[in-house]
This record gives C-alpha cells, sequence and structure tokens, in this order.
C-alpha cells in the first residue's frame, strides 16, 4: 500500500511513556509526504511535523519540512544497500544536524 500508519510510545526519561506519537505517510512514485504528532502525557504542549521527500535518481533524496513551526531540510544517499542520511532542523534556540547511516542486506 502506499499508505501507512505508525505509533511510537516515547520513555525519554528512564521511567513510564512521555510521549505518544502518531503519523501517517503517504508515497507515490518518487514523493513522499508524512505528518506526525506527539502527544504528551505530562501536559506538555503537542508537537507537530511534517515533511516531503523527492527522490529524483534512485541514488539521491532531498527533503524539506516543519517541525514545529520551524524549518528542517535533509538529504540522503543511497549507494549499494546502504543509505546515509542528513538532516538539519532549525529551531527558536538552536540548529540541530542529525546524521544516520543504514545497512540493508
Amino acid at each position: 500500500s502506499s499508505l501507512k500508519f505508525g505509533c511510537m510510545l516515547q520513555n525519554v526519561e528512564g521511567h513510564n511513556i512521555q510521549w505518544v506519537t502518531l503519523g501517517t505517510n503517504y508515497y507515490q512514485d518518487t514523493y513522499q509526504l508524512s505528518v506526525d504528532i506527539a502527544l504528551s502525557t505530562e501536559d506538555l504542549k503537542s508537537e507537530f511535523y511534517i515533511g516531503a521527500e523527492w527522490t529524483p535518481v534512485s541514488l539521491l533524496s532531498l527533503r524539506i519540512g516543519n517541525s514545529n513551526g520551524a524549518f528542517t531540510g535533509g538529504v540522503g544517499l543511497h549507494v549499494m544497500g546502504m543509505t546515509l542520511s542528513y538532516a538539519r532542523i532549525y529551531e527558536e534556540i538552536t540548529v540541530s544536524d542529525f546524521i544516520s547511516a543504514e545497512i540493508q542486506f
């Protein structure tokens, strides 16, 4: 199916579940669209994320999005069953950089 749904439970502080994140992803051909909402179990403000990905060629993915009102961007490289991804989130006070690697076999 081109439509997926997911749920993530986060235990960030080592006790109980602090966040419940619900998300959906839709993809077609070379495009993807994702929407997530994170709900706090401790009465913190909910968080909202939306993102889009375009894969113009099989080796490269380009990503843009919004994380709680802050711009996000990223790129992914796919070579021989390996993926290297980089993302940047511009937040109110800081800028966060994320790097991930994946090997498929």
